[in-house]
C-alpha cells in the first residue's frame, strides 16, 4: 500500500470518527485541524490531489462537528482556500471540483447564517453541475432479465 493511501485512509478514518463523535471531538480539534490545513495548503501537486480532496472532506465534517463556534476561528482560512481552488483551472480527472461542493453543503450547514456572505461565489458552480447531463450508455435493452437470489453473480440484490 502506498503513502498516498494509508494517509487518504488515515483522512477518511478521521473523519468519519469526528463525524460519530460529534461534540466530543472538540479536544482534538485545537491537535487535529492545524495539520489538516497545512495538507489543505500545501497538497498542491498532481499526486496529492486526492489526499487533498479528502482533506477538505475532513475539515468538513470536523467542522460539523465540532459546531461553528469552535470551527469559526478556522473556518475563513478554510473557505478562502476552497475559493481559490474553485477558482482555479482544474483538470477534468481532478476529484477536488466534487469534493470542493460536498464540502459547501457541509460548511454551510455548520456555519448557518454565516455562510450567507459565500452563498453568491457558491450557488453559480452548484447549479451549474446540477445541470450536468449524465453520461449514461445503456447497453442492453432485455428487462425481462431476472436474478436468482442464490446465484453469486449478484451479491448486492439484498442490499438497501
Amino acid at each position: 500500500m502506498t503513502r498516498a493511501l494509508v494517509e487518504e485512509g488515515a483522512l477518511t478514518a478521521l473523519a468519519s470518527i469526528a463525524d460519530s463523535s460529534e461534540v466530543q471531538f472538540q479536544k482534538y480539534y485545537d491537535v487535529v485541524m492545524p495539520y489538516l490545513k497545512a495538507i489543505l495548503v500545501n497538497a498542491n501537486d498532481k499526486s496529492n490531489r486526492m489526499l487533498r480532496a479528502k482533506a477538505m472532506e475532513c475539515i468538513s465534517l470536523v467542522g460539523m462537528a465540532v459546531g461553528k463556534e469552535k470551527f469559526r476561528d478556522n473556518a475563513k482560512q478554510v473557505m478562502d482556500v476552497l475559493m481559490s481552488l474553485q477558482q482555479s483551472q482544474l483538470d477534468a480527472d481532478d476529484p477536488t471540483a466534487s469534493y470542493i461542493l460536498q464540502a459547501w453543503a457541509r460548511l454551510c450547514k455548520c456555519l448557518g447564517q454565516d455562510f450567507l456572505p459565500y452563498m453568491g461565489f457558491v450557488m453559480p458552480p452548484l447549479l451549474q453541475s446540477a445541470q450536468l447531463k449524465p453520461d449514461v450508455t445503456i447497453t442492453s435493452t432485455d428487462s425481462d432479465t431476472e436474478f436468482d437470489e442464490d446465484d453469486d453473480r449478484c451479491p448486492f440484490s439484498y442490499c438497501y
